[in-house]
């Protein structure tokens, strides 16, 4: 099978085209301080049927020093002020990086949130942080999406106003 990895970037805030709010109430946490297993059990239950695997394999260690190393934020929806629950529905994780750059490094929804408006909510809020977050001022963001990742991925990222800038092909 064949997969495409496209990677997309934003140099301006300005270019930035915000999502409308979901439909159902939602709210955004930042995971602070970092929460290894929070993170885990989102990475499993987002890229499962994406077939995410590369952390899969990490160590407590290594899971414990990569959300040390990332800021974390996680969408909630559900309203609870009339004794309804309210769940993790996604989350996204940001990386300072050199050169003014902030990397979105995982971002997704759990399945059953899927098509209740909260993607493209999520991905603007991801970019908003992202834009307020590296200490030089940021001057780029940018993501990476896969063919394998879910088919709403890359149509969300293209509508915030990211653009492709690199795609890599591979025999998976």
């Amino acid at each position: 099978m064949i997969d495409v990895q496209t990677s997309l970037e934003m140099r301006s805030p300005d270019v930035l085209r915000a999502a409308g709010p979901p439909r159902l109430p939602a709210r955004l946490e930042r995971v602070d301080p970092a929460d290894f297993a929070l993170s885990r059990r989102l990475y499993s239950g987002v890229g499962e049927e994406y077939g995410w695997t590369d952390r899969l394999v990490w160590s407590e260690r290594q899971w414990r020093d990569w959300t040390a190393g990332v800021e974390t934020w996680v969408a909630i929806a559900g309203d609870e002020s009339d004794g309804g629950d309210a769940a993790h529905a996604g989350f996204f994780e940001l990386q300072v990086q050199p050169r003014s750059t902030v990397e979105i490094t995982i971002f997704g929804l759990l399945p059953r949130f899927h098509g209740q408006g909260l993607g493209g909510w999520l991905l603007t809020a991801a970019l908003e942080q992202a834009w307020r977050l590296h200490p030089d001022g940021t001057r780029r963001v940018w993501v990476h999406t896969r063919r394998l990742d879910g088919p709403a991925a890359l149509p969300n990222y293209l509508a915030r106003g990211l653009r492709p800038f690199d795609a890599l092909v591979a025999d998976v």
